[in-house]
């Protein structure tokens, strides 16, 4: 919008010492129609009047040149950007940003949920956030040291990097999945990576800490051993779990509609329904958005029935007590 500037004058006499042939100037600003305001009133020099003085009145501003006067001038608003609402990312699972902020101050952060809750995409996308390579290695049993230092070949003396190697010499995210299912004393070999600024490997290489080496742990269960879902979880070592800060993690079910897709809201509301009941009524069965996301695509493609999906993605997977129940009920 253009704005206008326009300046008036006329002659007038002063009303105390009656002096003639006085200028006096406005001007005034035009910002939308008719309407205005006084940008500058009583323009140019002082106009000494004794007479003015002697009532006490303050001197007015007169100017004796009119050839001095403003012209009329356009004045060019400042543009404001437009201001764009943005939709927040639903399909971005909600704990990435407290994640992010952990890891983004060198805190290392073992994520705790239950199976299927998106540990693994809530890593890499904090990996994508603070702009760092992401590496991953799944955690189990059979899991030994040289998986994660690497280890000298005795037939040719080749060192072979373990996961550990690449992240921690040039920087980068390192996700442990399945961390609390690992033999607690392998894990001991990360103790002293985690806490120190440097290490050395198998290859005899002592290396500097990058400063960009960030580790996520991710696990079913806090560290302190099974429970009657997770049988197979381990008892990890104290000092394991001091290296690490907790961040629990729930399935984040405004997600979920997003990730299988909002064709298919009907489906996932069902699913929805049967893990909020089952776990009011302590059964024993995990029913996670994975079974809301291939349900989904099974549906989509029309060739099987919704029945038939509940039944081999959920309800094959309980006792037939609490599957009896839970179909009774939902």
């Amino acid at each position: 919008m253009t704005a206008t500037l326009e300046t008036t004058a006329k002659t007038i006499t002063c009303k105390h010492c009656h002096t003639d042939n006085l200028h006096w100037a406005q001007v005034r600003y035009y910002p939308r129609g008719p309407r205005w305001w006084r940008l500058h009133d009583l323009m140019g020099t002082m106009h000494d009047c004794a007479e003015g003085e002697r009532k006490g009145v303050s001197p007015r501003s007169y100017r004796t040149d009119t050839s001095a006067l403003v012209p009329a001038v356009a004045v060019e608003e400042p543009t404001l950007p437009d201001v764009v609402a943005t939709e927040p990312d639903y399909s971005r699972h909600f704990v990435v940003d407290e994640l992010t902020t952990w890891l983004s101050e060198a805190i290392h952060v073992f994520l705790v949920g239950p199976a299927g809750s998106g540990k693994t995409t809530a890593a890499r996308a904090s990996a994508s956030d603070l702009g760092l390579p992401y590496y991953e290695k799944s955690m189990g049993p059979q899991t030994s040291e040289w998986n994660l230092v690497g280890f000298v070949n005795p037939t040719n003396g080749e060192y072979i990097p373990g996961c550990l190697r690449q992240p921690f010499e040039h920087g980068g995210v390192l996700l442990l999945d399945e961390m609390d299912a690992a033999n607690p004393g392998v894990l001991t070999t990360l103790n002293a990576a985690l806490a120190n600024g440097h290490y050395t490997f198998p290859d005899g290489v002592e290396v500097e800490r990058h400063a960009d080496f960030r580790v996520i742990a991710a696990g079913n269960t806090y560290g302190g051993g099974a429970n009657r879902v997770y049988v197979g979880r381990n008892q990890l070592d104290g000092a394991s779990l001091d290296r690490f800060a907790n961040v629990p993690m729930d399935y984040d079910e405004k997600a979920e509609f997003h990730w299988a897709g909002l064709d298919q809201r009907g489906w996932v509301d069902y699913v929805q329904r049967l893990r909020h009941t089952a776990a009011a009524h302590q059964m024993r069965v995990i029913i996670s958005p994975r079974a809301s996301i291939a349900g989904a695509k099974l549906l989509r493609s029309g060739k099987l029935d919704r029945a038939t999906v509940a039944d081999r993605l959920i309800f094959q997977k309980m006792s037939t007590d609490d599957r009896s129940r839970l179909q009774a009920i939902v």
